[in-house]
């Protein structure tokens, strides 16, 4: 099998995970996760208390279990991407944020500090996913080492080869054979620099978009300027700044949602009666920074790596051209 159909057959394995566990989390396992009262918001910590959160919980790792099976000859963020995309489903579902509002007694700041304890809480359920999905593609690596994705390149100045665990840590013990404490310092302090301007670069993008698409507090409308924003801040950070982890791009969404919620506790007014008066970045809900904002993000990376590979092949190939 050629690269080319390998890159083709990673396209349609994600896209039909992806769009199985939207619809299984849809229509399937809705009634597991959904609130009391139709009318609530799918907020875990502030309405559903500890039996919604484990339920959402064990629904995101078993997505994580099989989009991992799914994607085995993808790269890992493919499966990652499709377990995150698929619990969005329950964010289809949810109903807008306005029924958490009504209820809610004393000061609209007192709100959020619990909102963004809930969106830390959800960012240790997608690292465990993010593990969960690492752990499936190693078991099937120790019997069918051929069916993981081969990466088109290795690691060049311009286009870092996707990192995985065990490239990582070869990386780092031939680095300490080869090189003294400076050279390990400096390598350090340039991935760092490069890992900290894809974050940056792709925060400022992001949430630039988000308020440009942001124009309604309606669930379908919030969902998709989320998406949007992150996938395209992704795609730009990671363009630009290509990094081998993926994690740099994903944690964007969790900073935002952190940053906007605490703006949103300085700004929101002090009598919960006068809750529509609060902007519409404070009322995209925890679950919908993880679904749509880190499954967004993961689109960008994952595409942006598909980009990066198929650039690699065609360089590839002119310089062959030119040499023959």
């Amino acid at each position: 099998m050629t690269y080319r159909h390998q890159h083709l057959l990673e396209k349609v394995q994600v896209q039909l995970a992806a769009v199985a566990a939207v619809a299984l989390v849809y229509f399937a396992l809705w009634p597991l996760l959904r609130p009391s009262d139709p009318f609530d918001p799918l907020v875990l910590l502030l309405a559903g208390g500890a039996g919604s959160t484990v339920a959402f919980a064990l629904t995101l790792w078993m997505l994580a279990a099989l989009c991992a099976v799914i994607t085995i000859s993808a790269r890992p963020e493919g499966g990652l991407m499709a377990a995150v995309l698929g619990a969005g489903g329950a964010s289809l579902h949810s109903a807008q944020i306005r029924g958490l509002l009504w209820s809610w007694e004393g000061r609209l700041s007192g709100l959020y500090p619990a909102m963004i304890g809930e969106l830390l809480m959800l960012a240790a359920m997608l690292l465990a996913a993010a593990l969960i999905v690492d752990l499936v593609r190693r078991g099937v690596a120790s019997i069918r080492p051929g069916w993981l994705h081969k990466h088109a390149r290795d690691h060049e100045p311009d286009l870092p080869a996707p990192a995985t665990p065990r490239r990582t840590l070869t990386g780092f013990l031939g680095l300490l054979r080869k090189g003294g404490r400076k050279r390990r310092s400096a390598d350090r302090g340039r991935t760092a620099l490069r890992m900290l301007g894809c974050l940056g670069l792709g925060l400022v993008a992001s949430c630039a978009v988000l308020l440009l698409l942001l124009r309604s507090p309606d669930r379908g409308q919030i969902l998709f300027a989320v998406v949007a924003a992150f996938l395209l801040g992704g795609l730009a950070a990671h363009q630009t700044l290509p990094v081998r982890h993926s994690f740099v791009v994903w944690a964007v969404p969790i900073l935002a949602g952190v940053g906007f919620y605490l703006l949103a506790g300085v700004t929101a007014p002090a009598d919960a009666t006068r809750w529509s008066e609060l902007p519409y970045y404070a009322r995209i809900l925890p679950i919908d920074w993880l679904t749509a904002g880190c499954g967004g993000s993961l689109v960008g990376y994952w595409s942006s790596e598909r980009i990066n590979d198929i650039r690699h092949i065609e360089r590839k190939q002119q310089e062959a051209a030119a040499a023959g």
